[in-house]
């Protein structure tokens, strides 16, 4: 991967970024949103737009999740970016809504990140969403019996973009080690009680 090339191409995307937008980025401080803001933040010195940074704290891993919140508000300032949070009982919701943990996260977080684009006027969400993250969504769905229309991969639209759709994971740690930039980990993404966890750990390798 070529971060200059990826920043153009970006830029030339059709719909994805226009002049004047305002963007809300869901930013976890992992690396996928780490390497997605920096990309996107590239791409502003070339074609003027703002960025909003967003982060929840699931409230799962205690001061790792902490810690998490920290580094993200950390990273906003050093940037001169504006910063929301949220920290949100997401385990008690889902016993609460009889969802998934995982479930209740992702819609915990969608609703802050709509309730802020209201807030602030914004016209689009930046999710980091990777190539892996593609082809997990398609196997979770296949596993789940999906139809063919429900085997597409994770969708854009609806003022969504995913910017780094189309980069695999290891091209983003390779580039993000090179160039120094910190992120922070998620344990909880090693433990295969996780549907997802176990696609990505066991079945896929």
């Amino acid at each position: 991967m070529n971060f200059r090339e990826e920043v153009e191409n970006l830029r030339k995307r059709e719909n994805m970024i226009n002049p004047g937008d305002k963007i809300v980025v869901g930013f976890s401080g992992g690396a996928d949103s780490v390497f997605m803001t920096e990309l996107l933040l590239a791409c502003r010195e070339k074609l003027d737009f703002s960025l909003i940074l967003v982060h929840v704290n699931h409230m799962l891993r205690g001061e790792e999740a902490n810690g998490d919140e920290a580094f993200s508000a950390e990273y906003a300032e050093t940037r001169g970016l504006p910063f929301f949070s949220l920290k949100a009982d997401v385990r008690a919701l889902a016993r609460k809504e009889k969802l998934s943990v995982e479930t209740a996260g992702r819609n915990v977080r969608r609703a802050f990140y709509r309730e802020i684009l209201q807030k602030e006027q914004a016209d689009k969400i930046a999710l980091a969403h990777n190539r892996d993250d593609q082809i997990e969504n398609f196997l979770f769905r296949l596993i789940r019996g999906a139809s063919l229309a429900g085997l597409e991969g994770i969708p854009s639209g609806n003022g969504i973009i995913r910017p780094v759709s189309h980069i695999g994971k290891k091209e983003i740690l390779r580039y993000l080690t090179e160039a120094h930039i910190p992120w922070r980990e998620d344990r909880t993404n090693e433990d295969v009680a996780y549907t997802r966890n176990s696609i990505r750990r066991e079945l896929i390798p």
